[in-house]
């Protein structure tokens, strides 16, 4: 009796453990589906959605960094910064969360990146000349100086930030929007899923994005200023075609009497 007993308490064991097992194994996934396009005579930005398996009563941040480049300083009156440019910096860098920023541990954050001042993204940064493809010969203090100031530039242009609430979450899934706006990557953005639970980071997933180029989509321009422009465009071809059409009757009518 006390065997089947034991018998019994061992399976009911392995059944609760596999069950366990299962649950905690649920997979995180991570899926893009085709950017919204906005573009005229250049790229002006896209909107690109995201989605995802996760396990159950997990949060989710979702980290977009595209390839690192150069970016130009501009210059600031009334300090020692002429115009300059800056590399070793993402062209983009955008952390979206489905919870507040300080509900996720210091110790996340620091593993997955999250710092409002992006103090680790200008450890390698480096300074170089506008007209020149040398390093910059300045002083530590100034190359940092010079580096935040880029990432101030880049935040203002909306390719940095920290983006809280963007992710939503259900029962067992998640979605969002990345916005990728003009001046941003085209190709090679890489997103990376993190799924926290109880203090941990317990899943992630990462994958990979390209942008496409639909420039000239819009003959005409978005904005009034740019059709001023198109429209300017082909008021200058009329008036060129038309004088070139006037010269050459012109010469087909005197021709013959040229050869009198």
């Amino acid at each position: 009796m006390w065997k089947l007993i034991s018998l019994g308490i061992i399976v009911l064991c392995l059944v609760v453990t596999g069950a366990a097992v299962c649950s905690a194994a649920q997979p995180l996934s991570l899926q893009t589906g085709n950017p919204d396009v906005t573009a005229g005579i250049r790229f002006e930005g896209a909107l690109v959605p995201f989605w995802g398996d996760m396990p159950d009563g997990c949060q989710v941040v979702v980290k977009a960094r595209g390839p690192v480049t150069t970016h130009p300083v501009r210059a600031k009156t009334g300090l020692d910064l002429s115009p300059a440019v800056v590399g070793g910096l993402p062209s983009l860098y955008q952390i979206l969360s489905s919870v507040p920023l300080q509900d996720i541990g210091e110790d996340i954050r620091r593993e997955i990146g999250i710092d409002p001042h992006y103090t680790a993204l200008t450890v390698d940064s480096r300074v170089f000349n506008v007209n020149e493809t040398d390093e910059a010969d300045v002083p530590g203090g100034l190359r940092d100086l010079r580096s935040r100031q880029a990432v101030r530039q880049l935040v203002a242009d909306g390719l940095y930030g920290h983006f809280e609430g963007a992710v939503e979450t259900t029962e067992n899934g998640f979605s969002g929007i990345l916005y990728v706006p003009a001046g941003g990557p085209l190709k090679d953005i890489q997103l990376t899923a993190y799924a926290i639970k109880d203090g941990k980071i317990v899943a992630t997933a990462a994958g990979s994005l390209d942008i496409p180029q639909r420039y000239f989509t819009r003959p005409f321009g978005e904005t009034p200023e740019e059709r001023m422009i198109y429209l300017g465009i082909l008021f200058l071809s009329f008036v060129t075609l038309s004088l070139t059409a006037l010269e050459w009757l012109q010469k087909g009518r005197t021709s013959p009497a040229a050869r009198k």
